[in-house]
């Protein structure tokens, strides 16, 4: 089988960068005959371009299409003759690990939902995000508003200013819609909600879901590579 390029933004945090080589590395463990890379956009190497070969199966490390995935994965892709896969959400692996790790922040009836994402220019992100809201709005049983730490709107901090005006007694609480620790998180936490989720990585070892969701991806784009 093709090499499998697992390819995240890059992050300068310390903690973030290693979830993010532990959930490779549990790839890795659960494709013994598969090749697994590990590469990033941007911030710090190794970065994709360094690391793909012809055939290779890129998995981007992102929960919804954007500009690193349209555009910086796709052009160092098609230079080397690899295939990309969709982003990993939204899915409903993600949703069910959302709702846990809301209920492990500690989310009452009462609370109001914010998803908080990191945010892109590119519409099709934005669609991908208020869908992956939709589908945690069904699964926990209420309304869930969607904020973002940059590029569009509403920006988080303005949402939760506004919620907090409507409903002045209310807890707003956020399900941090970010795979790992790092500067987005940070704005997550800063944004005035009285509790926040873990990201997707957490500080236990990765979970079991987003190991499934990149083993699929990368076994879907492996035979849409073939065909």
């Amino acid at each position: 089988m093709s090499r499998l390029v697992v390819c995240s933004h890059g992050t300068r945090s310390e903690v973030g960068a290693a979830r993010i080589s532990a959930l490779v590395e549990a790839v890795a463990d659960a494709l013994p005959s598969v090749e697994v890379r590990e590469a990033h956009v941007d911030v710090h190497p190794p970065y994709v371009e360094d690391v793909l070969a012809p055939g290779s199966v890129v998995v981007p490390l992102l929960l919804a299409p954007g500009h690193h995935v349209g555009t910086d994965i796709a052009v160092a892709a098609a230079r080397h003759g690899a295939h990309v896969t969709p982003a990993l959400g939204p899915d409903g692996l993600l949703t069910s690990l959302l709702t846990e790790r809301l209920h492990a922040a500690g989310l009452l009836d009462e609370d109001l939902v914010v998803l908080a994402a990191a945010g892109s220019s590119v519409a099709g992100s934005a669609r991908a995000t208020r869908e992956a809201a939709h589908q945690l709005s069904v699964r926990i049983g209420r309304q869930v508003h969607v904020g973002y730490g940059a590029a569009c709107t509403p920006r988080l901090s303005d949402l939760v200013a506004g919620l907090r005006e409507e409903h002045p007694t209310g807890r707003v609480v956020a399900a941090s819609y970010l795979l790992a620790p790092g500067h987005f998180h940070g704005l997550v936490l800063a944004s005035g909600v009285d509790a926040v989720s873990e990201p997707l990585l957490d500080a236990g070892a990765p979970d079991r879901r987003l190991i499934e969701l990149v083993v699929r991806r990368y076994l879907d784009g492996w035979l849409a590579a073939a065909v």
